[in-house]
């Protein structure tokens, strides 16, 4: 039975969605909208479920998969091809983002986009969520993984076939599942806030609420003249709690707390609107009704179109009527050209052998079909070769993530990752040794100089040949991951457990096999002890950082051997840009490149607390030394991708150093070293 202010619940939804998704700060909850989606989709669904007539299980199951399908697949299928082609032309196929952007596309088709967001999400070179033009569909990645369960749990309960005891089999299982799914949601939302956000098993709670609303309601129903005259009275607090849920300040702490809000405020809205109350009048006012139908287009066309407005000129005031037309002009098209015609039409299912052939819709599957080959086999490679990218590239040496891996070369040296570098848990238990990842002889060498940091160690290693090429000595080069900058701080990350393999059993031998006069280069780039915001979390890990570094210093100190510790690097990762989109490019005709930059002053100012503590321990210890290269990541009064002469200074969006910055950054190290050395040399260390 079609409920017209189901479509104005849907319309709200949507709308707190986009204009969240256009601001944060215009609507800080607004992407609850997700939420109270799922909680129409457990009403709806359950109520198309429970009055089917099906005959058998078979018929249950192929006719609601066949609805589904119908419901969800061609608009979304339409979407990611004509957003694809777009993105192709402003997005340099040598970057992450262009292949993150192609698999978020490709996984949305089959329902698995949150598990691949997911995975990216943690993934230590992850993408830029807000330049991925698919990074929407990961709610329809749980609505459909939810649709391979739900159906189940209906027949099986009874619910379906409308036996004795389907209502409570049903309400059994449903309300167990439903309040183990939303423990697990409080509990991970501390634990783990990004699986607690992708996961179905997370988000079933949310599904099973509209489902409990419905049986609800079917029980109200039979008492009509008891509660109706009580409804009304409790739909107008409901809606407004609904608004006030949006507007709440982002309290990541309750933000769990205020999603079950909003969730639980929808379900009494489905069960308590009746036409006699003025919240029914206001769901069914017609222009909030006519985005309610379209708002699976909506919902679709709206990230696509401000992913690539702020891939090409961004979103501004000016801009921003523009961005909106366009997105209700491609969901209103989608609607009545594509959703609507092939929702409504019979696709009748005809069993040959094993396989099933659609008729009536059959030449638009043809059609959908031969789009994907040529996609799949035609497309993609032309565009890895770069024939559909219409813009300029940044003049790098070595440009993504992918670099960092790249075997590194001086004389007749050669140095790996593989043999080098944990980058997962799955390298726990690898043997680092000196012989496979030193550049320069290491037994003969006057000094030994031993890398050892995340990511950025590696990043760095071209800045480390200046002690071979000015013969001072060589230089071994180990990394791991997303490693903590001392063992004292907590890592909770994907990389935890070859941080801690790291920590406690790779640095230790390769330190024991170090003689007086030798050097440890610590390398990070400083980001979680420099937040926006310091919280006691941060504060906490400045205090075990200088138990850390005091504990190492020490320990060394004693057997004469030197530490030099990388200060923090400009907050480039937050710019939302990449080295390409840092360019002017043709599209950039109204405004500059959409990167968001920190003014020189601001960032020094953020990390001062970092670096203030570094300063100390370098003035305690005499065998100590802070190497400072800002300057050469932010030489200008704004830290840019680029420095005032055009040279880049990062390779990627996550700030690693370009191999031109490494140039830039090895008198200074040289300096530093030379100095620290010079200096203990006239004094006891």
């Amino acid at each position: 039975m079609y409920r017209t202010e189901i479509d104005g619940l849907r319309a709200i939804a949507v709308v707190s969605v986009i204009i969240n998704h256009i601001g944060k700060t215009l609507l800080p909850n607004g992407h609850l909208g997700v939420d109270i989606f799922y909680v129409i989709s457990g009403f709806v669904i359950t109520q198309s479920l429970v009055t089917k007539q099906d005959r058998s299980f078979k018929e249950f199951i192929l006719g609601f998969y066949n609805r589904r399908v119908k419901r969800l697949v061609p608009a979304l299928f339409l979407c990611i091809t004509i957003t694809s082609i777009f993105s192709l032309l402003i997005i340099n196929p040598s970057s992450s983002l262009a292949v993150i952007t192609l698999r978020t596309g490709t996984a949305a088709l089959f329902g698995l986009s949150n598990l691949y967001l997911l995975r990216q999400a943690t993934d230590y070179f992850g993408s830029l969520a807000e330049l991925n033009p698919f990074t929407h569909t990961w709610s329809l990645g749980v609505e459909e993984q939810f649709y391979f369960l739900f159906p189940f749990i209906i027949w099986f309960s009874g619910l379906a076939r409308q036996s004795k005891t389907g209502v409570r089999n049903f309400s059994l299982v449903i309300g167990i599942t439903g309040i183990i799914s939303l423990f697990s949601y409080i509990w991970l939302s501390s634990q783990s806030r990004i699986m607690a956000f992708y996961l179905m098993p997370t988000r079933f709670w949310e599904l099973a609420s509209g489902s409990i609303a419905y049986l609800v309601l079917k029980k109200i129903e039979k008492k009509i003249n008891t509660y109706d005259h009580v409804l009304p009275y409790i739909t107008i607090p409901a809606l407004t709690f609904l608004f006030v849920g949006f507007f709440l300040p982002k309290a990541q702490i309750h933000q769990e707390f205020v999603t079950l809000t909003v969730v639980m405020f929808t379900a009494v809205l489905i069960v308590a609107v009746r036409p006699a109350a003025i919240v029914y009048k206001f769901l069914t006012f017609k222009p909030l009704v006519f985005l309610g139908i379209i708002s699976y287009s909506l919902y679709l066309w709206h990230w696509s179109i401000l992913s690539i407005s702020r891939l090409t000129i961004g979103l501004h005031i000016w801009s921003i009527p523009f961005q909106l037309a366009a997105i209700m002009v491609l969901s209103i098209l989608s609607y009545y050209f594509v959703e609507k015609p092939l929702r409504n039409s019979d696709w009748k299912l005809l069993k040959f052998g094993s396989f099933f052939r659609l008729r009536e819709t059959g030449y638009a599957m043809i059609i959908a079909l031969s789009l994907s080959a040529l996609i799949l086999f035609l497309v993609i490679p032309l565009q890895k070769q770069g024939y559909f990218y219409t813009g300029a590239t940044a003049p790098l040496i070595k440009k993504g993530t992918n670099t960092l891996q790249d075997i590194q070369n001086f004389k007749q040296y050669s140095w790996s990752a593989t043999p080098c570098v944990l980058s997962s848990n799955n390298d726990v238990g690898k043997v680092i040794t000196y012989q496979n990842c030193t550049l320069g002889d290491f037994y003969s060498a006057k000094r030994r100089f031993l890398v050892i940091g995340n990511s950025f160690s590696v990043a760095e290693i071209e800045m480390f040949k200046i002690f071979l090429e000015k013969d001072r000595g060589s230089v071994t080069v180990t990394s791991s991951w997303g490693a903590s900058a001392v063992p004292e701080i907590e890592n909770k990350g994907p990389w935890d457990k070859a941080n801690n393999y790291y920590w406690n059993s790779v640095i230790p031998k390769l330190a024991g096999q170090l003689h007086t006069g030798d050097v440890v280069l610590m390398i990070n780039d400083g980001s979680e002890f420099s937040p926006k915001n310091m919280d006691d979390a941060t504060n906490q890990k400045i205090i075990d950082l200088r138990k850390g570094l005091s504990r190492m210093i020490e320990k060394l100190k004693n057997r004469g051997i030197f530490i030099v510790y990388q200060s923090g690097n400009p907050f480039m990762r937050e710019a939302n840009c990449t080295p390409d989109m840092a360019m002017h490019q043709w599209w950039h005709i109204l405004n500059e490149p959409p990167c968001t930059y920190y003014s020189r002053k601001e960032s020094l100012k953020r990390r001062h607390t970092y670096n203030d503590l570094l300063l100390e321990l370098q003035q305690k210890y005499s065998n100590f030394a802070v190497l400072e290269l800002f300057d050469v990541y932010c030489p200008t009064d704004v830290c840019k991708f680029y420095n005032d002469k055009g040279i880049f200074l990062y390779r990627d969006e996550w700030s690693h150093p370009s191999v031109e910055a490494n140039m830039l950054a090895q008198p200074i190290l040289l300096q530093i070293v030379d100095k620290l050395i010079d200096s203990a040399s006239h004094s006891k260390i």
